[in-house]
């Protein structure tokens, strides 16, 4: 089935092509020639070259609309007949069809208005948080990822952004140009992060898991990959003392007020409180033998 006869055939409720329709629509094409059937193709292109080239513009104006309504409902907030936020709402539930009627796809749609968000929301935390360095790193990174990349990124938990910024950071030596250049990070790698770290854990729908953590499998440099994998595992004590260095180099001044901080903490709540409870026990000592 051609791209073409793919979007002219009629869809089941989950959105895949109805193939009781496939003669139909095969017929229909087959009637109005090569001509047309050609004509369409370049549209089709040119449409979506139009939507890439001038996505940044309905990108800016999105993100405008965002800003607006958080003035919005910071100033109507104890106002009675804006307490379900409705006039953001409704701005917000009309940026697509708008969007639409300018010409840009649904596809495209989604892409822009998910990467103004993330961007927004961001430079909304920082503007509440003006001395968190965690956020202001993440700001940074994310902007320089195209749209769709972005999309993907606003679909990821808080844990998903840490993983993004620490595979960020990878670096590897160009002997052209004798430096370490960074590694860049593919859409297919953030889709990955994404599948391991969603925002909403219970959105599973056409979602697979990845087979292998993802982050071993990015970290690795190609030569350690076997290295990696025949190494003796970790003894609980080698993982404790790791954890506990970790622990004393974190900066916790001012965490509490850090929603990503308790975010990220919330990941291993029980696992961390059962590390505390430990902690507080006495320290014991075997008593020797009397007899």
């Amino acid at each position: 089935m051609s791209d073409l006869t793919r979007i002219f055939t009629p869809t089941n409720d989950d959105g895949k092509p109805d193939q009781r329709f496939r003669e139909d629509v095969e017929w229909v094409f087959n009637r109005v020639g090569s001509e047309v059937i050609e004509g369409l193709k370049k549209f089709e292109q040119h449409t979506d070259s139009v939507n890439t080239n001038y996505a940044k513009y309905a990108y800016s104006l999105v993100k405008a609309f965002l800003e607006r309504n958080t003035e919005i409902d910071h100033w109507e907030s104890s106002t009675p007949s804006n307490q379900y936020k409705w006039r953001s709402k409704k701005i917000s539930k009309s940026l697509q069809p708008s969007l639409q009627k300018l010409g840009f796809k649904k596809v495209f749609i989604s892409k822009i208005i998910g990467a103004a968000e993330l961007i927004h929301n961001l430079e909304k935390l920082i503007k509440e948080q003006p001395k968190n360095k965690r956020l202001k790193e993440q700001l940074e990174c994310f902007q320089s990822f195209p749209l769709s990349s972005q999309y993907v990124l606003n679909n990821m938990s808080a844990v998903g952004f840490s993983e993004v910024i620490a595979l960020s950071a990878r670096k590897q030596w160009n002997s052209e140009t004798d430096t370490y250049d960074p590694i860049p990070l593919t859409k297919s790698d953030l889709e990955e992060i994404q599948r391991e770290y969603p925002k909403n854990p219970n959105e599973t729908r056409g979602k697979k898991r990845s087979k292998a953590p993802t982050t071993l499998r990015l970290l690795d440099e190609p030569s350690k990959t076997t290295t990696e994998v025949i190494e003796e595992p970790k003894t609980n004590y080698e993982r404790l003392y790791e954890l506990v260095l970790l622990a004393k180099s974190i900066n916790t001044e001012g965490a509490y007020r850090d929603p990503l901080f308790i975010e990220i903490l919330k990941e291993a709540e029980e696992d961390l409180c059962s590390l505390y409870h430990l902690a507080l026990l006495p320290i014991t000592t075997p008593q020797s033998s009397t007899a």
